[in-house]
């Protein structure tokens, strides 16, 4: 299976970040960069946050790795992670990008203490991750062979209103790859 660890965002939510990434998609055309068949637009289903990529992991391991996140609990008591969007930008620049972004920040910064307990819970299972945690969802990805450069792009003059939401959860998730791409399946909830 493979499998990554997310916070998911409710539907609702889901469609406000494709109004501003509509915004964004709009812009990119009005200053030339002709995005067809450059960028791969992800689709409204797939908008997440992702805690740790964990890739492959046998089934067998599955319920003995479920026991072990039940009991990450960051807080003393159940709570509600408080999420707002930080604007437009781009891993790991605008002059090299690989892949466009909505960022986003819990304000409490609690969001970074669950990142480092699900990184230590995942050390006992022999994967560590090289990329410091920068809560994101990802809008679009660079296709392999295309070389873009998108300094010229005025972030600011990018009209994006700030979208808020909340969760009490995190989400192991299966992701299939087929012919059309992958497709994101909800293996366990985790209540934080």
């Amino acid at each position: 299976m493979r499998l990554f660890l997310s916070i998911n965002i409710d539907d609702n939510i889901k469609s406000e970040i494709t109004k501003a990434k509509n915004v964004i998609e709009e812009n990119i055309l009005k200053l030339g960069i002709n995005s067809k068949g450059k960028l791969k637009w992800e689709d409204e289903s797939k908008y997440h946050i992702t805690l740790f990529f964990i890739g492959e992991m046998s089934e067998v391991n599955l319920p003995e790795f479920i026991k072990g996140l039940e009991l990450i609990r960051p807080f003393t008591a159940p709570s509600t992670l408080n999420f707002r969007t930080t604007g437009f930008s781009a891993f790991p620049n605008f002059r090299y990008p690989r892949v466009l972004i909505l960022g986003s920040e819990d304000e409490s910064g609690r969001i970074n203490i669950l990142s480092d307990l699900i990184n230590e819970f995942m050390k006992t299972y022999g994967y560590i991750t090289d990329k410091p945690f920068r809560p994101h969802i990802t809008l679009a990805r660079v296709r392999r062979e295309v070389k873009l450069n998108m300094t010229h792009l005025n972030i600011k003059e990018i009209n994006i209103p700030e979208i808020t939401f909340q969760t009490d959860k995190f989400t192991l998730m299966e992701s299939r790859l087929g012919s059309s791409g992958a497709v994101h399946l909800r293996v366990r909830d985790f209540f934080i």
